[in-house]
């Protein structure tokens, strides 16, 4: 059985975006970094001055986790 996420402040724009059918990522807008999964900070400058940006929606999955 799959059991669907439960979205918190961090990730819930994210799964808001796969529900309408788009790939967003978390932008930093002092370094210019993407990262995915969404968190509070930048993993690279550790600012909080994210936004969330549409991707171009192609790649490939290498793998997944489900965290419990």
């Amino acid at each position: 059985m799959i059991l669907a996420p439960i979205p918190d402040a961090d990730s819930e724009a994210f799964w808001a975006g796969t529900n309408e059918g788009r790939l967003l990522v978390q932008h930093c807008n002092n370094c210019g970094r993407n990262q995915l999964y969404g968190r509070a900070l930048c993993t690279n400058c550790h600012r909080d001055d994210l936004d969330w940006i549409e991707t171009a929606g192609v790649g490939t999955v290498y793998s997944r986790t489900v965290i419990r």
